[in-house]
């Protein structure tokens, strides 16, 4: 003989898939009226939460083809672009003869092309960053061998400075042995030779 404290858990375990279905029901009409309403920033969140749990009937293609416009609809707090597209190509594979999957196809293909657009951007931006600190680095580089340079001319500006001076030395130095050595000449000429 079952005693009734059995019998009560057998029927509330026969009950509680069916409360989850009515709670997870709920959640979805909740969901539908924040998406019929414009309300997309509450809309998305509770369409995701009404799909998330075990045990759960899987979403229909109603559902994830509203969850997918909240998400993929631009201007909104909820506009996640690739979400969006996670949940139409949920949509597509779950349920590819339904209407809603023949509705997403567009919106699905302009996300696909967003999202593509997006990464492409990111990966520009992510070139241009790396240049940026490249050129950075080469006009730093530059800048120190300018600098490099510029004292380099100086101090061979510096030394021919100091050779023409040397040189003027030298060139007076010549002068006055040239003075000398015509003087030296004017006596050896004149005297005379014995």
């Amino acid at each position: 003989m079952t005693s009734p404290a059995a019998s009560r858990i057998r029927s509330l375990s026969a009950l509680l898939p069916l409360l989850l279905a009515a709670a997870c029901s709920g959640a979805v009409l909740q969901a539908d009226r924040y998406f019929s309403a414009g309300d997309f920033a509450h809309a998305a969140p509770a369409y995701e939460a009404s799909m998330g749990g075990a045990g759960q009937e899987p979403p229909s293609a109603k559902s994830l083809y509203q969850l997918g416009v909240a998400r993929g609809t631009p201007g909104t707090p909820a506009f996640d672009p690739a979400r969006a597209l996670a949940v139409f190509d949920a949509l597509a594979a779950a349920h590819p003869d339904s209407r809603y999957a023949t509705e997403a196809a567009l919106p699905r293909a302009l996300l696909k092309d967003l999202v593509a657009s997006e990464r492409e951007l990111a990966d520009r931006r992510k070139e241009f960053e790396a240049a940026k600190v490249e050129l950075d680095a080469a006009g730093k580089s530059a800048k120190e061998e300018s600098r490099d340079l510029k004292r380099e001319l100086e101090d061979r500006t510096a030394e021919v400075a100091e050779l023409k001076g040397r040189v003027a030395e030298l060139e007076q130095s010549l002068g006055h042995l040239k003075a000398q050595l015509d003087q030296i000449k004017r006596i050896d000429l004149g005297t005379p030779k014995r």
